[in-house]
């Protein structure tokens, strides 16, 4: 049977790639793309990784596992806690939006930080509300 790999054409073979070449924090930016919530949520909201591998292989791949595993590792060199935050508001990776826009004049109340209040949050700041 042929496996289709991510259905979000999420980064997941960069992000695995530059983990193992040794650069953490190259394989942080690449998550933050595509999850810049994993700090909050602690994984992606799809986890189709579990049941087919990106690889085209029968065994599954825990890719929140592995994506909790860079950011811990992040998280533990110095300026680890700096280097999540700037990624969050800025990632120079993200040739879509690499840094937030300026502020609209609109301010928004969020009421629930769940992960869907969470990610609202961050979602408004970046567009420019306050």
């Amino acid at each position: 049977m042929e496996l289709a790999g991510c259905p979000l054409d999420e980064k997941i073979s960069e992000m695995i790639r530059l983990h193992r070449d040794g650069h953490p924090i190259g394989a942080l930016a690449v998550i933050m793309i595509d999850n810049p919530m994993l700090a909050g949520t602690g994984h992606r909201i799809c986890n189709d990784c579990m049941k087919s591998c990106i690889f085209q292989k029968q065994d599954p791949v825990d890719i929140p596992q592995i994506e909790t595993g860079i950011l811990s590792e992040v998280a533990a060199v110095p300026y680890g806690f700096e280097v999540l935050s700037l990624l969050t508001r800025w990632n120079p990776l993200n040739r879509r939006r690499p840094f937030p826009l300026r502020y609209n004049g609109k301010n928004v109340l969020v009421v629930g930080m769940g992960p869907a209040g969470y990610t609202l949050a961050h979602h408004l700041l970046n567009e420019g509300s306050e």
